[in-house]
């Protein structure tokens, strides 16, 4: 009895170790970058609070900075219309399921929402926003 529970002991807490060590890689600095160049797009960090995701806009990269400190979302809906572009929470709250977090990402370049997956891969974060059955993957690069 005591070889069964000491088992079942450590198999939990690796398992609960595992789960810990993958959260943590997404969390950090990542750039982004625009789907019609190859040039960094923005700098956004990944966080985790209560087991969920976040993503938020810290720096617009390759724009002059007035340009890119006074940047709105003016073609989003809702809380997010009109708000700075930096500071914006992208990704609010998606949960883990299967090694990928799912939840919902805004494009604020044209304020849409869209079904999204993102997960770590080869080092690399990789997000895919749905629009209906047709999906577009992105790739960020750790900063």
């Amino acid at each position: 009895m005591k070889t069964l529970t000491l088992t079942l002991t450590l198999t939990l807490t690796l398992l609960c170790l595992g789960l810990i060590a993958h959260a943590q890689e997404i969390t950090g600095q990542w750039i982004t970058y625009d789907d019609a160049t190859p040039k960094p797009a923005s700098r956004v960090e990944a966080s985790l609070r209560d087991g969920k995701l976040y993503v938020q806009v810290k720096e617009l990269l390759n724009q002059p900075a007035d340009v890119a400190k006074n940047a709105k979302c003016v073609d989003c809906k809702g809380k997010l219309k009109n708000q700075p572009i930096v500071g914006m929470h992208i990704v609010d709250g998606a949960t883990l399921s299967d090694n990928a977090y799912q939840g919902s990402i805004v494009d604020p370049k044209n304020g849409k929402e869209y079904r999204a997956k993102l997960w770590l891969e080869n080092g690399v974060l990789n997000v895919r926003g749905y629009l209906g059955p047709f999906f577009r993957t992105q790739v960020w690069k750790r900063q």
